[in-house]
């Protein structure tokens, strides 16, 4: 890659300046942090400066990598921060002179490009998160996230193809189909398309990105280190992971806090109770899971709306893997989670192919606790749904703005013991259900005798009787095994 086309001199600082691409409209001097106005040959001075917020991300400007044998290079990132989280929007120049964006929300990295299609756009104010759907190329994108915000705290660094300033209307609907991903931006007349997949950062064959030295240089802190200061309302202890997340709940009193280089601030007090006064795993805890190290970093308690039960989630995160998820109900049952960057194909009603669908439920968020990659309060609401078996779930969940899946698979307490080293106590459910399982094989060995006596005529309906409580014996006592199917050919005692 060369240093670039176009070179200037800053008119704030007198630092050089230069961009890659002939279309970009802005540059961010990388000395003195001045927004800078690119006119042709000449550059103006906006007024403005942009720093962007620490997030610790491995990418940098000057990070390249590779898209479908295509080579590329990170130029410019706007960095969008507002109520619900923090996300980058990484702007990559290709050898070939054709651009693109990487975009880095949470645990998430979708790749895409401008595209052009004949299809008809909806207008931006009827398209609804889990229901809207567009047709482009004989495929059937459905609404997966529809954001109208105000990004009054953007920031921007390198090179952006358009006129930024740190206030920013945003208008975006994102679509997925599979393992495709289009971006429809209405920010300007006619909406702009941007076309690509969800991606693993191993699969760009990244070079370049940021090293831990560059990391304490810049930040003081490496990603991933933990840090720990007291609620400004209760005193109480708070731990959480550096560059994850500006928001933390505080475990004691629940607290909305933000993190900044003195600690912690308050945003809002809570009178709600913390999630803290009765969770299994506590925070800070940490497992080995297939040889990667995981912390505990957020504990959140949901019930399910209507009925008289819950679970807890609790959040996990590597610095190299990103977030996982582990789910314990309220009898006792564990469950392994990740969210889906490849959705399964839906149908016409927006259930996957292939899947029985088992529950639909809604749930309310009662307590949290913790660090998060989104702002989430109490009371907060969502959708469910869920399909396939018990022991191996695919979960919708859907909120106003956004719908996710994941692929959630059962797992068992003693392999949560073995994965974080410690003794957990079992809920009264988990008894139940062993009692259970084993009221089915004496029930079973009981009645064999008979069977064996009976004849052809009496025999049927009985053993059709039995097979019913049989079922719902075992359904009720069941305890799904941990499937390891995220890994393949790997060990699950790992």
């Amino acid at each position: 890659m060369t240093q670039g086309i176009f070179h200037t001199t800053c008119p704030s600082c007198g630092g050089p300046v230069h961009s890659y691409s002939a279309s970009a409209k802005t540059l961010v001097c990388p000395y003195c942090r001045s927004l800078l106005i690119r006119d042709g040959a000449s550059v103006s001075d906006s007024g403005e400066d942009s720093a962007p917020f620490e997030d610790y991300s491995p990418l940098q400007i000057g990070t390249t990598g590779h898209d479908q044998g295509q080579a590329f290079t990170i130029v410019g990132r706007l960095q969008a921060r507002y109520d619900a989280g923090v996300w980058n929007e990484w702007y990559l120049f290709y050898n070939d002179g054709s651009s693109g964006w990487l975009s880095e929300s949470g645990d998430q990295y979708v790749l895409t490009r401008p595209a052009t299609s004949s299809a008809t756009l909806p207008r931006f104010a009827d398209i609804r998160a889990g229901e809207s759907r567009l047709t482009v190329d004989g495929n059937v994108y459905l609404a997966a996230d529809v954001r109208d915000i105000t990004l009054e705290r953007a920031a921007a660094e390198g090179e952006l193809p358009f006129r930024f300033s740190g206030t920013r209307q945003n208008r975006v609907a994102d679509f997925r189909y599979g393992g495709e991903f289009l971006t429809v931006d209405y920010a300007d007349e006619p909406p702009e398309i941007f076309a690509g997949q969800g991606v693993a950062l191993a699969d760009l064959k990244l070079q370049n990105t940021r090293s831990d030295t560059q990391i304490i240089e810049t930040a003081g802190k490496l990603k991933g280190s933990r840090a720990s200061g007291n609620c400004p309302h209760c005193g109480g202890p708070v731990e959480w992971i550096n560059g994850l997340t500006g928001t933390i709940l505080c475990p004691s009193c629940g607290s909305d806090l933000a993190s900044n280089d003195k600690g912690l601030a308050l945003r809002q007090k809570s009178a709600r109770r913390a999630a803290s006064e009765a969770h299994t795993l506590p925070l800070g805890a940490e497992a080995t899971i297939h040889n990667v190290r995981y912390t505990l970093i957020g504990v959140v308690h949901k019930t399910e709306i209507g009925e008289n039960s819950g679970w807890t989630e609790y959040l996990l995160y590597a610095p190299q893997e990103g977030f996982a998820w582990l789910t314990e109900t309220d009898d006792g049952e564990w469950s392994f989670a990740q969210t889906l960057n490849e959705w399964p194909l839906l149908d016409r009603s927006g259930n996957p192919l292939g899947k029985r669908k088992l529950y639909e439920y809604q749930s309310r968020v009662e307590s949290a606790a913790g660090a998060f990659y989104w702002h989430i309060q109490p009371g907060d609401t969502l959708q469910h749904r869920d399909y396939g078996r018990d022991d191996d779930k695919l979960c919708a969940e859907q909120s106003a703005q956004e719908l996710s899946w994941s692929r959630n698979l059962s797992i068992t307490p003693e392999q949560i013991e073995k994965w974080f080293g410690r003794k957990i106590e079992q809920a009264d459910g988990a008894d139940n259900r062993r009692a259970l399982t084993v009221m089915v094989i004496i029930y079973t060995i009981l009645n064999i005798p008979a069977w064996l006596m009976m004849d052809a005529d009496s025999v049927v309906p009985s053993l059709f009787i039995s097979s019913i409580a049989i079922v719902g014996l075992a359904r009720l006592g069941r305890r799904g095994d941990w499937r390891d199917v995220f890994k393949s050919d790997k060990d699950d005692d790992d």
